[in-house]
Parts: structure tokens; sequence; C-alpha cells
């Protein structure tokens, strides 16, 4: 079994009287894609800022390789070597895609004063492996939202982090631009990055992911291989319904 880099213990979030997050435990191992799911509302977005800084954990631990993270800003968190996405993308739009990833580079984890002229050849680099190399130049307003969402891996990647957390990054995408998005995924992790991803897509977490963890107002319900957890009586009643359920006995 792969070793622990990212771990939590008894995560719990509250806003006001709701209880966003209730004691997650989660462990993410070297090398391998977790895939977080869960319906609307369970939590995972909120988790995933728990881990990353932008939203603080009111009770438990977040422990990058053993130190715990969990009262650091996101920069510093970044900083680390963990970077992640955004459900919503938002990129600068009055600068170019080159100079949207050239600004992740300078960030990065291990780039401290780094030269501009090097951490633009570095953005070229990130640029390259996401398919928008020949975009460099375009204004990221100009961009579709398929190529936005790839704009926001790039900005991730150029940090050049161990850990990679992505929220929905096939959220609005067609699904020629998800086998895209898939492969991309497949490949940052031959990269040597480790990755949770959410996603709402079946398929994709199904084709994915080593593991998954499913979350249902807050709370974990069910953690295994895709098909065990999809298979789970809880997980079928709380997300996925009857009619996958035969689904997946149809193709077993």
């Amino acid at each position: 079994m792969s070793e622990a880099v990212l771990e939590g213990r008894g995560i719990t979030k509250r806003f006001g009287g709701l209880t966003a997050v209730s004691a997650v435990d989660f462990t993410l191992r070297k090398g391998e894609i977790l895939g977080l799911i869960g319906p609307n509302g369970a939590g995972k977005t909120t988790l995933l800022n728990c881990i990353t800084g932008f939203d603080s954990p009111d009770e438990g631990e977040v422990l990058l390789q053993g130190e715990r993270i969990e009262t650091l800003k996101p920069h510093a968190i970044t900083r680390k070597g963990i970077a992640r996405t955004f459900q919503i993308v938002q990129p600068f739009p009055s600068l170019t895609v080159l100079d949207n990833v050239t600004m992740g580079a300078l960030f990065g984890a291990h780039k401290k004063g780094q030269e501009v002229a090097r951490a633009r050849e570095a953005a070229k680099d990130k640029l390259e492996m996401v398919g928008l190399i020949e975009k460099a130049d375009h204004l990221a307003s100009e961009l579709t939202l398929a190529e936005r969402k790839r704009l926001e891996l790039a900005k991730s990647l150029a940090t050049e982090p161990e850990i990679l957390l992505l929220d929905e990054v096939n959220a609005g995408l067609n699904p020629t631009e998800i086998q895209v998005a898939i492969s991309l995924i497949q490949k940052i992790r031959e990269g040597g990055v480790t990755i949770l991803v959410i996603e709402h897509l079946m398929k994709v977490i199904m084709g994915l992911s080593d593991r998954v963890i499913v979350l249902h107002h807050g709370e974990k319900i069910a953690e295994g291989p895709p098909r065990e957890v999809t298979s789970d009586e809880r997980v079928i009643k709380a997300y996925l319904g009857d009619k996958y359920a035969a689904m997946m006995d149809k193709m077993s």
C-alpha cells in the first residue's frame, strides 16, 4: 500500500447552524486518484476548502505528510505543494493565456524568487501539456469554457504541485471535451502528481479513480474501490438511485 501524503482526521465545518462537513476522515495515498462524490450540498467543495485554507475547520486536523496544515493560509498551502482548481473558473480575463499561467509559475511551491523569464518558459511547458500553447497570446476572455478549464489546470500545474485537487473540471463540457479532460488527468497522474477529484459524472469516476469516497449531508457514508462503493445500498439510496443500480447489474 502506498504511503499517505494527505490525511484528514475528524474534519468538521459549520456555517451558523448548518454542519457542512461532519467528522470526515480521509487518506490520500501517493500516486493515486481518489474520487470524491455525493449529491449537491454534500460538503465536497467545503472539504476541499478546509484542505486548502479557504475555510478553517471548526474541528479536526489536515496533515500533509504528517505536518498539520489546517491553520495555514491558501498561499502557504500552495507553496507546500498542494494546488487546486475551482468549480467556477476565474482566469484573469484581461491577461493573455500565457500571462495567466506565468503568474501560477511565479507563485509556485518550488519557484520562490524565480525570474519572470524562467517562469514564462515553465508556463509554456504547461500550456503545451494541456493543449493550449497555440492560444498563448490570446486573452483569457476569448477562450471557450473547455479551454478555460484547461487554463485553470495549467495555472495549477505551474505551481509544480505534488498534490492536485480538482473540483468538477468536467462540469459543462460535452462528451468529446470530457474525454480530452480525462486523458489529461491521467497524463498528470503519470507525471507523478497525486490527485483528488470531485466529480458528478459516474462514468468519469468509474474510469479514473482508484478509490472513491462518498459524502452525504456532510458525512462520509462509504469508501472503497469504485465498483464496491457504487453497489453499496447506502450510496444507491442517497445518491445514485435504483436506475443506476439496475444499469450496473446489466453491465456485470
